[in-house]
C-alpha cells in the first residue's frame, strides 16, 4: 500500500527516501496507486525484485542495473520498451494491453509471463533466447511457429484461438505445458514430448485417437470437462502424482482403483455417488470432490494418509466417516443439512471452511485447538461463543451471520485477519486487544463509534490518504452513520492532517517506541456517503 501524494512526486529526494524504507530483502511492492505516474525516481534505489499491482496510470520508464525481476500486473499498460533493465531475468506484465516487446531491451529474459494482453502476432518474441518459462494464456494467438527458435522449457499457450500445435514437437526440452481450453483437434504432436512433466489438455474438443505412451515422465496431468475418452491411456504412467478430471461424466473408477500411486486427485462435477475403488489409492494426501451431490463418503474412513479434503457443495449428512483422518484442511462448505458432529476427532485441523450452512450450534468447534484458519460466513443463526477457545486462530470469516455482539472474539489475540461485515455488530470494543490485526473488515454493520481502535495503545501514528484505491490491508468502514457530527469529533480526534478530500485513514502499527514502516495495521476505506460526509466537513471547516 502507498500513500504517494502529488506533493511527494515533485520532491525527488523525499520520495527516494520514502520508497527507500519500503524495501525489505531487496524487494519493493507498490500496489493501488492511480496517483503514482512514474517510476523513474527508483532507478536511484538498490531493488532487486519489484512488483507494481493495479497502478494504471503508471508509465513504464526505468533504468536499473539492479532489478532481476519486474512484475507490472492490472496496469493497463500497452509499450514497456522504453525500460531499460541489464539484468532483467523475470518479466511478469500479467492483464495489461500489450501487443509486442522489443527482445533488444531484455537480452538477459529467462521468464516471461504476457497472459491477458492484446499479443496476436507473437513474431517478436523472436529474439528472446534465453526465455526458458514463457506464459501467453487468453491473448489472441493463432500462429504459434515462431516458439520452434526458442530453448524453452515451460510453456502455457491456453485459452488462444490456436488450431495447429505441430510446431511443438521441436520443443524436445519442454517439461510444462499447458494447451487448455484451445481449438485444437489432434494432440498427435504430444508424442514427440518425452520429457513432459506436467500437461494440461483440458476443454479439448477433437478425436482423442492417440496414446500418451512415452509420456513416461508425467507427475501432474490435468483433463478437465473433455469428451469421449477412454481413461485406460492413464494406467501408461507410473510415475503419475496428481490427476485432475474434473467435468468428466461417466468415468470407470475401476481405472483410478489402479493408479495407487496416486497423492493428488481432482474429481468435482463428476456426478460422483460411489467412491469405493478409492479404498486402494492409500497414497492420497489431498482429495476434491466438491459438486458431486450426494455422494457416499463411507469410503473415505481409511484413507489415513489425507491431509486435505474437499467436499463442498456434496449434500453431506454427517461427518463421523472423517473422525479417524488425519486431516488439516477441511471444506464441508454448502452442505446446509449438515450435522458437524465428529469434527471434534479431526484435533489437527488447521484449516476449516463451513460456510453457507444453516449453523447454528457449533460448541463441537472449540476441541480444534489447532485452527489457525476459520470460514464461517452465511450460517445466519451462528452462536459464535465456543469460538472463544480457539486462541491460534489468525484468520476468522464471519460475514452475514447476523451477529451483534463479538465480545467472545476478543480472546483471539492472535488474529492477523478478521471480517465480521454484514453483520448488526453496535460496538468493535472486544478487538481492542488484537496486536496482530493486520486487516479488518466491518462493512455493512451499524457502528457509530471507532474511537476503541483509535486509542489502541499499538496505534502510533495518524495518516489521510486520499487515493480510491482498495489496499491489500484494509477496514472498510460502509456503516449507517447518520450523524455529520460523529464524523466530525472522529476526525478531530486522531488529528489528521487534512489536504484534499480524504477517503482513508492509514494507522501504522508501533511498537517499542518505533513506528514500524512496513507494518501497516489498516485502511478505514469509506463507501460513497462516507465520502460526501467528508466532503461536507471539508466545506464546512473551509468556510470557517
Amino acid at each position: 500500500m502507498e500513500h504517494t501524494t502529488e506533493h511527494d512526486i515533485d520532491n525527488e529526494s523525499q520520495i527516494n527516501e520514502e520508497y527507500k524504507n519500503k524495501i525489505l530483502n531487496g524487494s519493493l511492492e507498490i500496489q493501488n496507486n492511480n496517483k503514482l505516474q512514474s517510476i523513474a525516481f527508483l532507478s536511484k534505489l538498490d531493488i532487486q525484485k519489484l512488483t507494481i499491482t493495479y497502478c494504471e496510470h503508471i508509465k513504464p520508464i526505468l533504468n536499473s542495473k539492479t532489478v532481476k525481476e519486474l512484475t507490472l500486473n492490472y496496469c493497463d499498460v500497452e509499450n514497456v520498451n522504453e525500460l531499460n533493465l541489464q539484468n532483467l531475468e523475470v518479466l511478469n506484465l500479467y492483464w495489461n494491453r500489450i501487443s509486442s516487446i522489443d527482445s533488444c531491451m531484455f537480452k538477459n529474459l529467462k521468464e516471461l509471463n504476457l497472459s491477458q494482453n492484446n499479443a496476436k502476432d507473437i513474431s517478436f518474441l523472436q529474439g528472446f533466447y534465453k526465455v526458458t518459462k514463457l506464459q501467453l494464456q487468453a491473448n489472441k494467438i493463432s500462429d504459434i511457429t515462431v516458439l520452434t527458435s526458442l530453448n524453452l522449457r515451460e510453456l502455457d499457450i491456453s485459452k488462444n484461438p490456436i488450431s495447429d500445435i505441430t510446431s511443438l514437437q521441436q520443443l524436445s526440452k519442454l517439461t510444462k505445458l499447458n494447451i487448455s481450453s484451445c481449438q485444437i483437434s489432434s494432440l498427435e504432436t504430444l508424442k514427440s514430448l518425452e520429457n513432459l512433466e506436467e500437461l494440461d489438455i483440458s476443454y479439448f474438443e477433437g478425436t482423442w485417437n492417440y496414446k500418451l505412451e512415452k509420456q513416461t515422465k508425467l507427475i501432474k496431468l490435468s483433463i478437465k470437462y473433455v469428451k469421449n475418452v477412454n481413461f485406460s491411456f492413464l494406467l501408461q504412467f507410473p510415475n503419475l502424482k496428481e490427476l485432475d478430471l474434473s467435468g468428466n461424466l461417466a468415468i470407470d473408477l475401476s481405472i483410478i482403483q489402479q493408479m495407487t500411486q496416486l497423492t493428488k486427485l481432482i474429481m468435482q462435477r463428476n456426478q460422483l455417488k460411489s467412491i469405493s475403488q478409492f479404498n486402494q489409492l492409500i497414497n492420497l494426501e489431498h482429495l476434491d470432490l466438491q459438486d458431486n451431490l450426494n455422494i457416499d463418503i463411507a469410503p473415505l474412513c481409511n484413507m489415513l494418509l489425507l491431509k486435505f479434503l474437499n467436499l463442498r457443495g456434496c449434500s453431506i449428512q454427517h461427518l463421523q466417516n472423517l473422525k479417524n483422518l488425519n486431516l488439516e484442511e477441511l471444506d464441508i462448505s454448502e452442505n446446509k443439512s449438515i450435522n458437524i458432529c465428529g469434527l471434534q476427532y479431526l484435533t489437527g485441523l488447521k484449516i476449516l471452511q463451513s460456510e453457507y450452512n444453516e449453523l447454528k450450534n457449533v460448541q463441537i468447534l472449540k476441541y480444534l485447538v489447532n485452527l489457525k484458519e476459520l470460514r464461517l460466513n452465511n450460517n445466519e443463526q451462528l452462536d459464535i461463543t465456543p469460538l472463544q477457545y480457539l486462541i491460534q486462530l489468525t484468520q476468522l470469516i464471519l460475514g452475514e451471520c447476523k451477529l451483534y455482539d463479538v465480545s467472545a472474539l476478543s480472546p483471539l489475540s492472535n488474529l492477523e485477519y478478521l471480517d465480521i461485515s454484514g453483520n448488526t455488530i453496535i460496538s468493535v470494543a472486544p478487538l481492542k486487544e488484537m496486536k496482530h490485526l493486520t486487516e479488518l473488515y466491518l462493512d455493512n454493520n451499524i457502528l457509530s463509534d471507532f474511537s476503541e481502535l483509535y486509542n489502541h495503545q499499538y496505534f502510533d501514528q495518524f495518516e489521510m490518504d486520499n487515493q480510491n484505491e482498495p489496499s491489500a490491508e484494509e477496514l472498510s468502514l460502509s456503516n449507517k452513520i447518520n450523524s455529520i457530527t460523529d464524523i466530525i469529533t472522529l476526525l478531530r480526534e486522531v488529528k489528521y492532517k487534512r489536504t484534499t478530500l480524504k477517503t482513508k485513514i492509514t494507522l501504522c502499527k508501533h511498537k517499542n517506541n518505533q513506528v514500524q514502516q512496513n507494518s501497516t495495521l489498516c485502511i478505514f476505506s469509506f463507501t460513497k456517503n462516507i465520502a460526501m460526509l467528508f466532503k461536507a466537513l471539508n466545506n464546512q471547516e473551509t468556510q470557517q
